[in-house]
């Protein structure tokens, strides 16, 4: 098998990575159970599901952070386990955490500047991709600013800043949009669909955001350690009209599970229409509330009120004034 599965992976240039039964546990808690699949150059890979369904190890193993227990994984027809050295300049892996790689004591151009010491960038053609990476994201005007002082958003840029200075033949990102604000979601969505486009990196993500899968060309949704369905996010649906997160609620492997999932919902719903037609009382009022930080208007001027039993929401992107208004 494994003499088969190495000519496979030389031969076929159509495939950024190809993986085969791999498995891996974690003190006999099964986190990748037999998983078979192929990635095509030059597109964007998604794996979706829930937390604990296996995502994060298999980006690890693809990245050869970590090994499988059983399987193996190719990568540009290389051996992951056995060729990792060679293949460090053609991967970049950014973790899950806002800015977890960069060092929030450092500015914006220093970090990027830190990384392109780490992959031995050519000096010149550094500044160029530094300027172009800086300009895409947005961060141009910040570059001298801490990024211990950049929003969760910018911070998310700046480490894909950091992860592409060395101009990578496949980016690998877990859950890059986790704790990010709407408008930077979709700003980091649009730099990644430019990356295919432009440079045609391939990108593996991992996302918890069911909406988020038909961003992608193809997809892996997985659960409990396996791939329930894989394709492209058209062909998923074989009855029609049902949305990703119809879909994956359908599939769960568990039938008793899924019922769960489904009666707590409805009881969910069932009580939050009652509360809110009954309630009347309100426990929280506010009335042209204003905060200021220096010269900077955090809040300016806003009223509303909140009733009895009800579940109030403040939606905005990082900076709006949610955290001090609830402060």
């Amino acid at each position: 098998m494994e003499t088969k599965f190495t000519q496979v992976c030389e031969e076929d240039d159509k495939y950024a990575i190809i993986v085969n039964g791999v498995s891996k546990s974690y003190r006999k808690i099964p986190a990748l159970q037999d998983i078979s699949l192929q990635i095509p150059k030059g597109e964007i890979f998604g794996f979706v599901g829930p937390d604990g369904a296996g995502k994060s190890t298999m980006l690890k193993i693809i990245a050869g952070v970590s090994s499988p227990d059983k399987g193996g994984c190719y990568v540009f027809g290389k051996d992951v386990e056995k060729e990792i050295e060679s293949l460090r300049k053609d991967i970049s892996f950014m973790p899950q955490g806002l800015g977890l790689i960069l060092s929030d004591k450092l500015t914006v151009k220093q970090n990027i500047d830190f990384f392109s010491a780490i992959y031995d960038v050519d000096k010149e053609l550094a500044e160029k991709r530094k300027k172009e990476l800086l300009k895409v994201t947005k961060l141009y005007e910040f570059q001298d600013r801490i990024a211990g002082k950049l929003s969760g958003g910018m911070q998310q840029k700046l480490a894909l800043c950091c992860t592409l200075i060395h101009h990578p033949r496949l980016l690998i990102l877990d859950e890059p949009t986790t704790g990010v604000d709407p408008v930077s979601r979709r700003e980091l969505w649009t730099i990644i669909n430019e990356l295919v486009i432009n440079e045609g990196i391939t990108v593996v993500i991992a996302t918890s955001y069911l909406d988020e899968a038909e961003r992608c060309h193809y997809l892996a949704m997985m659960h409990n350690g396996k791939v329930l369905r894989l394709g492209r996010p058209e062909e998923l649906d074989k009855e029609g009209g049902k949305s990703i997160t119809e879909i994956f609620i359908e599939d769960l492997a568990d039938t008793q599970e899924r019922h769960h999932i489904s009666a707590n919902l409805a009881k969910f719903r069932e009580k939050s229409i009652r509360v809110g037609q009954d309630s009347s009382e309100a426990v929280v009022r506010v009335a042209n509330l204003t905060k200021r930080f220096g010269k900077f208007t955090a809040v300016d001027g806003i009223s509303f009120e909140i009733k009895s039993g009800e579940i109030f929401g403040f939606l905005g992107p990082n900076g709006a004034g949610k955290t001090t208004t609830i402060k």
